[in-house]
Order: C-alpha cells, then structure tokens, then sequence
C-alpha cells in the first residue's frame, strides 16, 4: 500500500474527525491538533511502519513476527464493549499469562500500528462509501503523539492478543492454543472474546438504509397496522449485532405463518382434487387419491412441511421484483453474489433472482431453509455435518451476515403484505 493510497483511505475513514481534530492534508504529512497540541505524521513516519509490515507475516487480522503472533480479538458483549472497568482493563493489559510448560506467553495490547497498517491495506474503499460507521468514543490528548490512535479509535475494540513462543508453531494450532485461552479468560473473569474475521465486526460497518438521509418532517403517520408478534422479531432482529440473532429474528417472521399456509396449501391441494370435472365420488381409484393426498400430507417429516410452508409463504407474500429493487438499494453487488455462491456451510442453494423464475421460490426457500438448519442443528454427526453443514459461530459468521440483506428485505415485505388498514 503506497503513500496515496493510505491517505485515501484515512481521509475517507477519519472524514468526521475533520474539525475536531483539525486534520490538513498535504503532499507529504498529515497534521492534527489534539487537544492544545498539534502534531504531524510525515510520509517518512509512514514508510517506517510500512517496512517494519513487510518484513511480517500479514494476513487480514494477524501479524506474525519474530517468534510473536499477534490476532485481533473482539469483546463480544457490544454493552460493556470498550467499557471494561478501569482498573480490571489496565490489570489484563499488563498482565503476561505464561505456560512455562509449553513455553508460551500470552499477552493483551492495544492494536499494533503494524495491525493498524494492515487493516488499512485490507479496507476496500468503495465497498466502504456504500455504508456508514458508528464512531466509539474520543481520543485523549495523551494519546495524540501517535497518529495512528485516530485510526484506532475507528475501530470498536482496542485488542490484541499476543502469542509469544520459543519454537516454530503451526498457526493452526496457534489459533487453537487462543482459542482455548479465551475460554478460559471468559470463564474467570466474565468477559467474552472472539477472534475477528470480519473488516464489517471491526469497522462497526450497517448496510445504509435507502430513507436513513429522510428528514423528520418527511416522515408520514402510518397508514397499516403490522402484526406486533412480527415486529418485535423485526426490532429484536436489527437491533442485534450478532448475524445469527439477526438470521432468526427475521426466520421468526416467516416461520410465523407456516401452520396457517401450509394447512390453506393442503385445503388447496384437496379442493383441486374434488373440483376437477375428471373425479368422481363414485370410482374408488378417485377416492383413493384424495386419501393418498391426505395420508401424505399427515405422515410427511417435518422437514418436508416446514420447507413447503415456507416456499408457500414466499409464493403468498414475496414480489421478486421488489425484492431485487430493495437489495439493489442496499449493495448492487449482493445480488451476482447470491447468483454465484451457495452458502458455504450450509449448502445453500445460489439463487438467479434476475434469472428463469420457475423454480426462484424453491431455491430461495432451499438457500433460507438449509441455511436455518444450519445455524439451529449442531450435533456432532459426520454424516449430518457433510449433508446439511453445520455454522461454527467465528469461523462462519462472515459468510452468514451475507444473508442478512436478503433475510431482512423478504421479511420487511411479509411484514408489510400481512398488515391490515389503520
């Protein structure tokens, strides 16, 4: 990442910060004023810290370096995030847990400008223009010295952890030695860490809501009245931060119909059967087809329902149209995304929503359905994993908040389509 390039992004990035800290851009430095100091990061700052990042190993969210390894890690809690009490966030940031055993020593840090650096190179700008970031809280004037503390304050949790270590040790079992730390710090103390895999978690990055830039008095009365079993799935679901809490609340909003259509499809399927001018009361082979129908639709797993309920429900309430029309306002990329990607620990089906429409509410119903099973089955059969997958929460929930889009438009418009007039 050159000179230019990082400064597109830190003008982008720190844009809101402009006035408060009166940032100056210039050909060769950036200059800032925190508190009643000024400071200026020159581009021969920048090219230390970028030589001091190639001589690492980087990937998207480690630094690896000298017998040291450093993971950015994520406090899960978003109500206590960044508000650890004073006292308990200086001792665990000074503190070294050694395993004199294994020779290994495990530290918490403030993100490294190296990671700082890293994170930068990873951003991609123009997938950033099309969201927005909630900001934490301000920089102290202590901290100004250092310009990249305005970039750490961008993002939502100022951690590392550091693994240091005598020999070489495979990052896969580096990952598991931290993993298994971070259990053991939750289960001490009470305060719950992960491992970060997405730029979204870190940048506290919201998909932009087409009305977010309405103004106040553009606001109408409401015209429909929503079902509130449905908009309380609906608040709890985009009030979360979490995609799997966000995926259920807004499965909650289908699921809610399935008993109600799937028993109108199977009144549907008999009528179809009596009134076709063909059946007759008095041949049996008639009879029996109409008893076929039913002990099918009796004896049937619940799969085979609740997945039919839910095609039903989409059929019933779902305009494809409008459907492509809000994802395109969201991301207009996400709809050759789910085009060309099944769900990967789902096996999901990849959906054309622009495509053949013949068979779009079985696919949309399969890639939603086997998704959901996903996310709410987690026995550990090899057979069932390999068949319908099975999401690991870290590991997977950047591939899950890709969903999150097309789950939150189908439900918005079964919320809407159900309502009544005021």
């Amino acid at each position: 990442m050159e000179w230019d390039e990082f400064i597109d992004k830190v003008k982008f990035i720190l844009r809101r910060f402009n006035k408060e800290f009166n940032i100056d851009y210039s050909e060769d430095s950036i200059s800032y004023i925190v508190g009643e100091k000024s400071f200026e990061f020159s581009k021969s700052d920048y090219n230390n810290i970028s030589n001091d990042a190639m001589k690492s190993d980087l990937s998207q969210f480690t630094v690896s370096n000298n017998n040291s390894y450093e993971v950015i890690i994520y406090q899960t809690n978003k109500m206590i995030r960044r508000l650890l009490p004073y006292k308990f966030e200086e001792r665990i940031i000074s503190t070294n847990i050694k395993d004199s055993m294994n020779n290994i020593e495990y530290k918490f840090q403030e993100i490294s400008d190296v990671m700082v650096w890293n994170i930068i190179k990873e951003i991609d700008l123009e997938s950033l223009k099309r969201t927005f970031m909630i900001f934490p809280p301000r920089l102290r004037e202590d901290e100004g010295e250092n310009f990249f503390n305005l970039l750490r304050v961008c993002f939502r949790n100022p951690y590392s952890l550091i693994v240091s270590y005598n020999k070489d040790i495979d990052k896969n079992k580096l990952n598991d030695y931290i993993n298994s730390f971070l259990f053991n710090f939750c289960y001490n103390y009470g305060y719950s860490f992960r491992i970060m895999n997405s730029l979204d978690e870190l940048l506290n990055i919201r998909y932009r809501n087409k009305n977010s830039s309405y103004k106040s008095e553009e606001l109408d009365a409401p015209r429909l009245l929503y079902k509130q079993d449905l908009t309380e799935q609906y608040h709890m679901a985009v009030s979360s931060e979490d995609p799997f809490v966000q995926f259920i609340g807004f499965y909650h909003i289908m699921e809610y119909f399935y008993e109600e259509i799937y028993k109108e499809g199977v009144v549907n399927n008999v009528k179809e059967i009596l009134l076709d001018p063909g059946f007759s009361t008095k041949r049996k082979k008639d009879i029996m087809k109409l008893v076929d129908l039913i002990n099918k639709k009796r004896t049937e797993s619940t799969v085979g329902s609740e997945l039919e309920a839910l095609e039903l429900t989409l059929r019933k309430y779902i305009d494809i149209e409008k459907i492509i029309e809000k994802l395109n306002e969201i991301d207009k990329d996400i709809i050759e995304y789910y085009k060309n990607n099944k769900v990967n620990f789902s096996n999901g089906d990849a959906i054309d929503l622009i495509g053949d429409k013949k068979h779009i509410f079985k696919k949309l119903a399969n890639r939603v359905y086997k998704t959901r099973n996903s996310l709410v089955h987690s026995k550990s059969n090899k057979v069932r994993s390999n068949e319908r997958g099975i999401y690991k929460p870290f590991k997977d929930s950047k591939a899950l908040l890709k969903e999150i889009p097309l789950l939150k438009v189908i439900s918005e418009e079964i919320i809407i389509k159900s309502a009544s007039e005021l």
